[in-house]
């Protein structure tokens, strides 16, 4: 199983997620759409059939807003 950490923050009005110590980058509107978008970047950069195959480490700065998805609704 692969490690991959991602710093999440806001940018612009955007969530973003960031590798830490690799060349991951995406972002949205919306929760659901980051996750599936991390999921993807991660099955791309690792060229694994899926993400399953990755444990996701989430490190969220305090400031990211938990209810993001429901104000860009």
């Amino acid at each position: 199983m692969i490690d991959v950490k991602l710093k999440i923050f806001e940018s612009d009005g955007y969530i973003c997620a960031s590798g830490v110590g690799i060349g991951i980058y995406t972002y949205a509107k919306t929760w659901n759409k980051l996750m599936k978008n991390i999921h993807e970047a991660v099955e791309a950069y690792y060229d694994i059939p899926s993400y399953t195959e990755a444990r996701i480490i989430l490190d969220i700065e305090p400031q990211v807003s938990q209810g993001a998805e429901a104000a860009s609704s």
